[in-house]
């Protein structure tokens, strides 16, 4: 395990239209979530009875939460400000990530942010100087807060389509009004209104900056769910979007030596590594496009047209083969057997190859136990050091040991809240 994060904000795929199975909050599935009080019903438009008579439907948009200290840490934090916003956002069709960057501007709250428009900071935003960065300058300790995300990267100048810009600042200006219609936002601050008027539009450009940056830095939740068309029967579904301080400057690779896994508590994550790292290794994760399922000229483009970069990791600058079958046959390492049955190595592959024969049928043909058995993750940690250091990393049954590992840390990180 290299490192642990709680996300600074988190939006679920569905929020905007009644996700009501997982907590508003931490994320948690949730069989009988608690709403929030404060959180107004919304019409729906009409629905005519039987007996012809029409009348009006209403639809629910309330925040859930999994417990009372799950509705009670929102309620003090972002969602205070966001009870009304969210009936607007779900009538107008809003997207999740508008959500998000409203959220991230409530979590970090108008005191934050006032302090901030006072500092140095406004006047260097301004004149389009150097901007504020991620670590400590006493202590080099890079802190996780509101700062950090605000120094994330952003690809937008790579962009080709102009309009995306105008949507933004748009989006940015109708985030702020509605901070100010619909909710407390600005009005516990007594300040003069000339200083107010130069506060929202600080609050704008900040939006604006989040609308440039959350696209290429927001990391998706998954989870597991059963399903009979995929041929083990289990498929990874997207469900969440979080913005993190530090796991969000991890940078891609087709080859990656790291996963990140939401905690089965909470969106609390891990990044965990995949094969063993040297002092000075980068840590890297995939965006989506892996080697082992994609050529190399599609994977680039896929990514170029998502982030605006072009990818030269190693899988792509040694243009990595898709499967080991494509290359010369395989031969055993201590023997040269291209059979492995020749020599006691040839009888330990037999074996690590029949193990993950094994973890495989388990982790599909029987999902509730495979949840809670930590043998797996062991034997198969121990699978991917044997074949990596025997085999070069793209060989076959590394990268099937790999994706078996993977799939038992989704698995162990789906549970219910009862």
């Amino acid at each position: 395990m290299l490192l642990i994060e709680r996300p600074f904000a988190v939006s679920l795929e569905n929020e905007l239209s009644f996700d009501t199975e997982h907590c508003h909050l931490c994320l948690v599935k949730s069989i009988a979530g608690i709403p929030c009080p404060h959180c107004p019903f919304v019409s729906g438009g009409t629905f005519r009875l039987h007996a012809g008579r029409t009348m009006k439907r209403f639809s629910y948009l309330q925040a859930m939460y999994c417990s009372l200290e799950c509705l009670e840490e929102a309620a003090k934090s972002f969602h205070q400000y966001e009870h009304r916003i969210l009936g607007y956002f779900h009538s107008q069709g809003m997207r999740q990530r508008d959500l998000l960057i409203l959220r991230i501007i409530c979590t970090a709250g108008p005191q934050k942010l006032w302090e901030l428009f006072k500092s140095d900071f406004n006047a260097d935003l301004a004149s389009g100087r150097t901007r504020i960065k991620g670590e400590d300058p006493e202590t080099g300790v890079y802190e996780s807060g509101y700062f950090q995300i605000l120094h994330l990267l952003s690809h937008s100048h790579h962009r080709k389509d102009s309009g995306w810009g105008f949507d933004s600042i748009f989006r940015s200006f109708l985030l702020v009004s509605l901070l100010v219609e619909y909710s407390d936002f600005f009005s516990n601050l007594t300040e003069p209104d000339s200083e107010m008027t130069a506060f929202k539009n600080f609050i704008s450009s900040l939006i604006l900056e989040h609308y440039e940056n959350t696209p290429y830095n927001a990391v998706a939740f998954n989870e597991l769910e059963n399903d009979e068309e995929k041929l083990d029967g289990l498929c990874s579904i997207p469900f969440g979007t979080g913005i993190f301080p530090t796991i969000s400057l991890i940078n891609h690779s087709c080859a990656p030596n790291a996963i990140h896994v939401r905690g089965r508590k909470g969106c609390e994550t891990a990044v965990i590594s995949l094969r063993a790292l040297n002092p000075g290794d980068e840590i890297t994760i995939t965006y989506g496009p892996r080697f082992t399922l994609s050529g190399r000229k599609q994977r680039q483009a896929e990514l170029e047209r998502k982030y605006t970069f072009l990818c030269r990791c190693v899988a792509c600058e040694e243009n990595w083969p898709i499967s080991s079958s494509d290359l010369v046959p395989i031969k055993c390492p201590t023997c040269g057997n291209q059979n492995f049955i020749s020599c006691s190595t040839c009888s330990e592959i037999r074996s690590r190859v029949g193990l993950l024969e094994a973890i495989h049928d388990k982790l599909s043909k029987n999902y509730g136990n495979a949840q809670n058995d930590p043998r797996i993750l062991n034997d198969l940690a121990a699978c991917i050091e044997f074949f990596d250091t025997k085999f070069f990393y793209y060989f076959q049954y590394t990268q099937i040991a790999e994706e078996l590992f993977k799939k038992a840390l989704l698995l162990g990180s789906t549970s219910t809240q009862r």
